[in-house]
């Protein structure tokens, strides 16, 4: 099983979704040759116990209040990987944590989101316009010529000692452009997708077979989806068929170099899958998913954050400290995971909290740097 990495919403589009009313019983759009992939074991799982935490965590404060923040890495040709995160400032500049984050473009503003897909980090700016750099490598990726209106990202996954990029965009009309890297038929779209607000893509063992999916949540709750997930085996059955079941859908997530993903349904359930293995967990409300190494969290619309865990064996103590958020923690707009189990949250005053592994000095060091 691959580690993962968050793929994480911006709180703005996923809080357009929470909102959104229960649909009504509606079929999933995906091409006809959809491939195949096992459906969700049936197996419910339920969320931990919040035990007190070892050490309460301090809200760390951000220049000038990040309002997101993505983890990335470089993979060098020696298989190491160095780790950094990239976040988006409330007055649309971007921040930098970890000496391997490429340096974004002098005078780039009014960004509203970001997402990393291998060595490459992509900006939404408040236009709909979008903005690509790095520093390594030289692997080109080209932004759409006519791509214009964008209200949502997502990174592709980026698989394989070339960190080869790719992304997703959904416009402002509904429909979704994949461009880039395509892993296993990520840029396929298929026609007919339409009322797209978010997009999530994950990717299944590359050291079995390429395979991939993405997710798209619609604007009336339901979703679609498309790629290859043969990696996946199992019993036999259509994307279609898995994702007929969501209704009233308020987030979708999903993992960059892992196997996971899951869907928050209107129901009052997440449903999750991780490699073979998959199960729901009872969170209402939820208006944001986070994904990290065998656990994930889920931000509600009172503000809070709950954890669940699954799909590993072994040791599990700190995969069960990051699913737990501290004790109290409230008026969270943002959450995310990143290096193995490390989880956080951007709380409404800008502050920031993070909790279980062994990260927290990559956002509270002295590395950090700000970029207008």
């Amino acid at each position: 099983m691959g580690r993962f990495i968050t793929l994480i919403l911006v709180a703005s589009f996923v809080a357009a979704c929470s909102g959104s009313a229960a649909a009504t019983a509606t079929e999933a759009t995906v091409s006809s040759s959809a491939p195949t992939l096992s459906p969700t074991p049936s197996a419910s799982v339920t969320p931990p116990a919040t035990p007190a935490p070892t050490q309460a965590p301090t809200p760390t404060p951000v220049a000038a209040s990040v309002v997101q923040i993505v983890f990335g890495y470089v993979r060098s040709a020696s298989n190491h990987n160095d780790w950094f995160a990239v976040g988006v400032r409330k007055d649309g500049g971007i921040s930098e944590w970890g000496t391997a984050a490429p340096p974004a473009p002098a005078g780039l503003g009014h960004v509203v989101s970001v997402a990393v897909s291998g060595w490459y980090v992509m900006a939404l700016r408040e236009d709909g316009t979008l903005a690509v750099w790095t520093t390594y490598g030289s692997i080109p990726i080209a932004i759409p010529a006519a791509l214009a209106g964008v209200k949502a990202i997502a990174p592709l996954p980026s698989l394989g000692s070339d960190n080869k990029p790719g992304f997703l965009a959904v416009k402002s009309d509904g429909s979704t452009v994949a461009f880039g890297n395509d892993y296993a038929g990520d840029t396929k779209v298929p026609k007919g997708i339409t009322g797209v607000v978010a997009v999530a893509a994950a990717a299944g063992e590359p050291l079995v077979a390429p395979s991939s999916i993405v997710l798209a949540l619609r604007s009336d709750g339901t979703v679609a989806g498309w790629g290859n997930w043969s990696v996946f085996g199992g019993t036999m059955t259509t994307i279609a068929r898995w994702v007929k079941q969501f209704r009233g859908a308020t987030a979708v997530a999903s993992s960059i170099d892992g196997d996971a993903f899951a869907v928050a349904d209107g129901s009052g359930k997440v449903v999750w899958q991780l490699g073979q293995a998959g199960g729901s967990v009872p969170i209402k409300d939820v208006t944001q998913l986070a994904l990290g190494m065998c656990y994930g969290l889920a931000l509600t619309k009172d503000g809070t954050v709950k954890g669940w865990t699954g799909g590993c064996s072994g040791d599990l103590t700190p995969t069960q400290q990051a699913a737990t958020p501290p004790a109290g923690l409230s008026d969270v707009v943002f959450i995310f995971t990143g290096l193995n189990t490390t989880s956080g949250a951007i709380k409404s005053d800008g502050s920031l909290v993070v909790w279980g592994g062994d990260s927290v000095v990559h956002l509270t060091g002295a590395d950090l740097s700000a970029r207008p």
